[in-house]
């Protein structure tokens, strides 16, 4: 191969024309001039180009916006700009903190622990690869037994520490949804529809054998067709038997049964089968109810201890003089499914709402919390326990957040408030007044409230409210005439 590399290369550079008219014939392109520079001239334009390679490129993270917040806080604070100006290193370090730190928001909000971040990965791995050796089997059959021996171990029990459960025979633990997996109706429905081609077989040949056939042999071909067919049939029916087996029923008649007898025998199958229908229905019934009123319990509690933490953040907020204006807090909920006001506060439906969007979409909590609803009325208290932990991590943030919305809120139509009023103020003193126009009076709180009433009544929630919810919707009517919005 060297030999041939070599004469190939010096016959090149002897027959240049034959050379280039070989490569365009197999569609590739000419030299460019940079293929054909001597070694001379690579040699003098070796130190330009490590020069040039040399210049370091600043990373793409320098190139970014700083966060909003952290150019505000230096902008407030000289002697920190001052500081940063005066270690380029240093600041350069705590700016690429800063952009990380921003950069990585987004991010923390789905994972906000390495441990969440591990299981992601592992869960998404997990799919993956059963879903990629599935495709792959439909070709391949060790790619297919790769993919179910991959769903399969999703059924595997696991200990407290995440170990793989094994019974005394050294075989691994399955749960009880494997069971179900096994029994699931797209298989029951497989294996009947091959029961069924295999008895429309032998219905085919059962006709076909009583027919005139031109020689025995092509006969026997047929009757030992009709006999495998027949071994199948009643394989397809063990299997079914087995895996969906059916309840026990009156005995099997005997071939010369009477007409008499076999009506009574419908009668009796059919009273069975309505029998065992009831009871399925009751204790479906009876299970499901419990479930459910089981389940709204951990939801109510849940709310609760939800409801608990907003009403301790705030009580304790207004302890530390903190500003949080009272019809911000009451303000009512209105149901989106009737347009009325309930009496449930709005901001705390929409702390819920955030809370529960929040950790649900952590992968880590969302199956922790699912685990323990499967252990039913027995993980009640690890239930409780759970959850105080998850508003113990997730809940305060939120409804700081939410706090100083409403803060940021209010600063911002106190703002507007008080340009309106001295614009009001600067267009009374330079335009006359007459009782015929003129700019509009600001509201006596009597007259605020008089005017709020007015048009709170007008509300078409007023006529049909009790005493709170009037009183909610008086309040937002004297909100919207005093601060405009």
């Amino acid at each position: 191969m060297r030999q041939f590399i070599t004469e190939h290369d010096a016959w090149e550079q002897a027959n240049p024309d034959a050379a280039a008219a070989a490569k365009a014939a197999r569609g590739e392109q000419p030299a460019s001039v940079a293929e054909t520079k001597t070694a001379e001239q690579i040699a003098a334009e070796t130190p330009a180009a490590e020069a040039e390679a040399g210049k370091e490129t600043p990373p793409a993270a320098a190139t970014e916006a700083l966060p909003k917040a952290f150019d505000d806080a230096i902008a407030a604070d000289p002697a920190l700009k001052a500081a940063l100006e005066a270690n380029p290193a240093a600041r350069e370090l705590v700016m690429e903190a800063a952009r990380a730190s921003e950069a990585a928001k987004p991010i923390l909000a789905l994972a906000p622990t390495l441990e969440a971040a591990q299981f992601m990965a592992r869960q998404a791995n997990v799919v993956l690869d059963v879903r990629h050796n599935m495709l792959m089997g439909v070709e391949d059959p060790e790619a297919r037994t790769a993919g179910f021996n991959g769903l399969k171990e999703q059924f595997i029990e696991t200990d407290d520490k995440g170990q793989p459960m094994r019974g005394a025979d050294g075989k691994p633990v399955y749960g009880k949804d494997y069971d179900l997996c096994l029994r699931t109706p797209a298989s029951l429905e497989k294996l009947a529809e091959m029961r069924d081609q295999v008895l429309g077989q032998i219905r085919d040949l059962e006709a076909k054998t009583k027919g005139v056939y031109p020689d025995q042999a092509a006969k026997d071909t047929d009757l030992s067709a009709l006999e495998d067919a027949g071994y199948t049939r009643d394989a397809l029916n063990y299997v079914l038997s087995i895996l969906n087996p059916a309840p026990e029923g009156p005995p099997e008649l005997p071939p010369d049964a009477t007409p008499e007898q076999r009506a009574f025998q419908e009668r009796l199958e059919r009273q069975q089968a309505e029998f065992r229908r009831q009871q399925e229905d009751a204790g479906k019934g009876a299970q499901a109810n419990a479930v459910r009123q089981f389940e709204q319990t951990q939801r109510f509690n849940w709310q609760k201890g939800v409801g608990k933490g907003i009403d301790d953040y705030l009580t304790a907020a207004k302890a530390r003089g903190e500003v949080i204006p009272e019809y911000l807090i009451t303000r009512p909920w209105i149901d989106p499914a009737t347009g009325q006001a309930s009496t449930i506060p709005a901001v705390a439906v929409e702390i819920l709402t955030e809370y529960d969007r929040t950790v649900m979409g952590i992968p880590t909590e969302r199956a922790e919390m699912q685990r323990l609803q499967r252990l039913g009325p027995a993980g009640a208290q690890q239930r409780e326990t759970n959850a105080a932990r998850l508003r113990n991590s997730y809940l305060t943030p939120i409804i700081q957040r939410k706090v100083r919305e409403m803060q940021d809120g209010l600063r911002e139509s106190q703002k507007a408030e008080a340009d309106r009023q001295q614009k009001i103020a600067g267009v009374a003193r330079s335009e006359p007044q007459s009782s015929g126009g003129g700019s509009q009076p600001v509201l006596t709180e009597a007259q605020l409230e008089t005017k709020a009433r007015e048009t709170a009544e007008k509300d078409p929630r007023w006529a049909g409210g009790d005493e709170e919810i009037r009183a909610a919707i008086l309040m937002s009517a004297t909100t919207r005439l005093k601060y405009g919005y």
